[in-house]
């Protein structure tokens, strides 16, 4: 009889720990979604879908963690903004990965931002940066897919349509993103430029 007096408190302990599960260290509730801040030359406030994928290139797999602003399906090749994470081969686990510049080997992963409207046209507009240095923590892979993490890079870019005009920024961010398709994401049209 008192080990059923004592089912109610212990759910009651147990729920608090539970329903944190899917939160990160600032108590953001992100469920294959990001939030992330531009500052520098460029300031924004970014959130949105954050997705991975391993897309097939002819240079073999590469693994990319795409974060993109609002909806997956808002962004299309006239008009998207997205931070992008990318390397060659496939999902990696949990750990600490340096982002480098166009093309790092070994472990680590190149990184952008792009925030364009008219994107397939000449006179696009908005801002293009290429990370230059810095960090992507990965503290979680879930059995259902889901990765948690955090990134934080600096990098140099270009003010379009001015070509002449070059920024640099940095762009920080947590996130836990699910697994979303290629093919899905080769749908969106958008030239991301890795594979």
């Amino acid at each position: 009889m008192r080990f059923r007096s004592l089912l109610p408190l212990l759910a009651a302990l147990a729920l608090p720990a539970l329903s944190g599960c899917d939160e990160d260290p600032n108590g953001l509730d992100l469920d294959g979604e990001f939030v992330a801040s531009v500052t520098g030359d460029v300031a924004a406030a970014l959130s949105g879908e954050a997705v991975y994928t391993v897309f097939d290139t002819a240079r073999g797999p590469r693994f990319a963690l795409l974060f993109f602003r609002d909806d997956v399906f808002d962004n299309d090749r006239e008009e998207y903004a997205y931070v992008a994470l990318h390397r060659a081969g496939t999902r990696p686990g949990v750990g600490v990965y340096p982002i480098g510049s166009d093309e790092p080997s070994g472990e680590a992963f190149a990184g952008s931002f792009a925030d364009l409207v008219e994107a397939d046209e000449p006179d696009a507009e908005g801002f293009v940066l290429t990370a230059t240095g810095g960090v992507l923590t990965l503290t979680h892979v879930d059995p259902a897919g889901f990765l948690t993490g955090s990134f934080r890079f600096d990098g140099t870019g270009l003010a379009l349509p001015d070509t002449g005009r070059f920024i640099t920024a940095s762009v920080d961010g947590t996130f836990e993103a699910r697994f979303m398709s290629a093919a899905t994401l080769r749908g969106l049209d958008i030239d991301f430029d890795f594979d």
